[in-house]
């Protein structure tokens, strides 16, 4: 009940769309102050106080909300802004694959957007193991398509038990920082310099099964991308 739903949506003649929210750091303030008050009542009395540690608990995803929200997301949305000036394929690349996880109903109910925006950076910042067989000297995709392959290969190859660093940031991410993510039920791990823990993006998606489906359709997709070579 106190997450924040409301949003003053824009669309303007030519096409751009914007959705606008009020941001007030008090609310980190208030939320951080009714997670402390059960942080103090010992383990063993804190079922003599269930109103406050069910408040607690809704303050703690409430909190991952807003951080997700007003912390992390307009520096990754800066970040991705800046590799799509830099590499001429990276933003059709990211549309390609946001395409195909929607064409498997994947897209934001399972995977978030921002989730498919840092996979399809690894390729292009060529992260150690992400070389693969189209271009085993680690160069960046320099079209879509190719892009569009890169991923899909890197997917299917992809050990996600074991995590993924991509070094979204560059410089920037020299001064790093600490991130509150409510929720741990993805599997995916994409950590990146402000998020050390890689599960901003992936606290919520995709589960096992989820991501076990991932990987087949990146397969099947992959033997078909040959075949029509």
């Amino acid at each position: 009940a106190i997450e924040d739903h409301a949003r003053l949506e824009i669309t303007t003649p030519t096409g751009w769309a914007f959705a606008l929210r009020i941001w007030h750091s008090r609310e980190e303030t208030l939320l951080t102050r009714a997670i402390d008050a059960v942080a103090q009542i010992p383990k063993q009395f804190q079922k003599d106080h269930a109103e406050k540690v069910r408040e607690r608990d809704i303050a703690v995803v409430a909190l991952g909300l807003y951080t997700r929200r007003f912390v992390h997301a307009p520096r990754h949305h800066r970040a991705v802004a800046a590799l799509g000036h830099r590499y001429s394929a990276y933003a059709g690349t990211v549309r390609l694959i946001k395409r195909w996880l929607a064409s498997h109903w994947l897209l934001q109910t399972h995977i978030s957007a921002e989730a498919v925006e840092i996979l399809c950076a690894a390729v292009f910042t060529r992260t150690s193991g992400v070389g693969g067989t189209l271009d085993p000297t680690g160069g960046a995709p320099s079209s879509r398509e190719r892009g569009f392959a890169c991923v899909v290969e890197l997917v299917k190859d992809w050990q996600w038990d074991r995590g993924m660093f991509v070094p979204l940031y560059g410089e920037e991410g020299a001064q790093q920082a600490v991130s509150i993510t409510a929720g741990t039920a993805g599997v995916w791990t994409l950590s990146t310099e402000f998020d050390r823990e890689g599960k901003m993006w992936t606290g919520s998606g995709p589960d096992v099964v989820v991501a076990q489906r991932v990987r087949a359709l990146a397969r099947a997709t992959w033997e078909c991308l040959k075949g029509a070579e």
